[in-house]
Order: C-alpha cells, then sequence, then structure tokens
C-alpha cells in the first residue's frame, strides 16, 4: 500500500500508477491549525481596525441602494451567519432593530450595525467569532481565501 505524496495532488489516477481493479482508499485528512485570535476590540474599546473593516465589507453586502440595512436584508445576513432563513418578524431582528436603530426610521445604519458588532464582540466574542467563521474569516481575521500556505513541508 502506498500512499500519495502531497507533491502529487493533481495527478491523474494513469499518472499515480492506478490501475483498473485496483483498490483506491481514501482518507479525510484532519489539519489543525493553531491560529492565534486577533482583538476584535482595540486597547481603545473601540473595534480594531481589521474587525470593524470585515465589519463594513458587511454592511455592505447586505444593505440596500441607500447604504441602510431593512428588516429583510438583516434576514439575510442571519441566513449568511447561521444558514438559517429567518423572516423579518423574527425575534432576533426585532430586538436588533428595537436596541440599534437609534433614530427610529426602521433602518440600520453603517454606524448602528458597527455599534451592535462592536458590543457583540465585548459581550459575545464566541459568537461573533462563530459569525466570522460561517463567512470564511479565521480567528486570525485572515480570509480563508487570503491565506497561502504558510509553512513548507
Amino acid at each position: 500500500m502506498s500512499a500519495i505524496r502531497d507533491n502529487e495532488n493533481g495527478k491523474t489516477l494513469a499518472q499515480l500508477g492506478i490501475q483498473s481493479g485496483d483498490q483506491v482508499t481514501a482518507y479525510k485528512v484532519q489539519v489543525e491549525e493553531e491560529v492565534v485570535n486577533a482583538p476584535l476590540i482595540g486597547q481603545d474599546g473601540k473595534l480594531s481596525e481589521k474587525a470593524k473593516q470585515i465589519f463594513n465589507e458587511w454592511f455592505d453586502m447586505y444593505s440596500n441602494d441607500n447604504d441602510k440595512m431593512t428588516k429583510d436584508t438583516c434576514a439575510l445576513f442571519i441566513k449568511g451567519c447561521t444558514g438559517e432563513q429567518p423572516s423579518a418578524n423574527d425575534d432576533r431582528i426585532q430586538n436588533l432593530f428595537k436596541m440599534y436603530d437609534s433614530n427610529n426610521d426602521g433602518f440600520i445604519e453603517r454606524e448602528e450595525f458597527l455599534m451592535f458588532y462592536e458590543i457583540s464582540s465585548k459581550n459575545k466574542a464566541e459568537t461573533v467569532r462563530e459569525n466570522l467563521r460561517s463567512h470564511n474569516i479565521r480567528n486570525d481575521l485572515k480570509k480563508l481565501s487570503e491565506v497561502t500556505e504558510e509553512t513548507s513541508f
């Protein structure tokens, strides 16, 4: 029995010398990374620059053309974080608007969204990190799409 090495990734079965009738067993390799948590909150008690950048990008993705988040776009945001499909009447959305729609205009504006994440990062950091992972962002606040192999074998 031989194993396929990392440098053979991408080869065809024929290139690997596997013939008709050969048995192939595949195993999922568990990669455990020790990724240090980057701070969500800076020493000034405000969102760190990297966290603020990420949450601003999220707001841009889920806000409407008027740069405001509606209850419907908020439901889409929750779907992106949890995989659930809440309605605009979901208690989480109603509570978010009750607490953070400071001018009671029926919208969450950018600063209100950032305030939500600032307070959540202080009080519910693990939930915020779960939101980040759902959007393919590691604990060091790097997007998985930006991460290259950082060590060599």
